[in-house]
């Protein structure tokens, strides 16, 4: 039996070779966990650098190091939910503020619309945050206070840069570097 998160991967699939976003040369129905599918991006049709996030080779082995303790697939989906929102935003392009590369959403709202318990989420987002025994963390936190009730923490990814993100999203919430609170 496969599970719904597998099941909505395919769907969404389903739905991009539908699209003319990609072609797969196999039966979907068919395939299993470990069965490796080619895709083939349809590159007219489907503007990845700058309409998609990008989810690298890095990323997937540092989830899949983690321990058996924290649920792969809840990491998968948090990091993935975090990650839709920080987007491919190159952070040399000067976007400046107003769109900076960050998350700063409540856990309460991240809660409902991924249909994860909050205490889940807090523990893939200390995973996240902390790496595991040969792999650096793929977000930095940043925690922020006195700004809103709503937000308690800036997410940036882990690479050059991301001091720059992360005061262009304070600049952004209203915040100065009085607020700022290193982890």
């Amino acid at each position: 039996r496969k599970t719904k998160a597998f099941r909505e991967v395919i769907d969404v699939l389903i739905y991009m070779m539908k699209n003319d976003m990609i072609r797969i040369f196999q039966n979907l129905e068919d395939i299993s966990y470990d069965t490796g599918i080619k895709i083939r991006i349809i590159p007219k049709n489907f503007d990845c650098e700058s309409n998609f996030t990008k989810f690298t080779t890095t990323h997937y082995k540092a989830i899949m190091a983690a321990d058996d303790s924290i649920n792969k697939e809840n990491l998968l989906r948090t990091f993935l939910y975090i990650s839709s929102y920080i987007g491919s935003k190159n952070p040399n392009d000067g976007g400046g503020y107003e769109k900076p590369a960050a998350f700063y959403r409540s856990i309460t709202s991240m809660s409902e619309e991924i249909s994860m318990a909050k205490k889940t989420i807090q523990n893939c987002l200390s995973y996240l945050t902390g790496g595991a025994k040969h792999t650096q963390p793929l977000l930095i936190k940043r925690e922020v206070s006195n700004i809103s009730k709503h937000i308690s923490h800036i997410y940036v990814f882990n690479r050059p840069g991301y001091e720059q993100e992360i005061k262009l999203t304070y600049k952004k919430i209203g915040g100065t570097e009085n607020n700022v609170k290193s982890d």
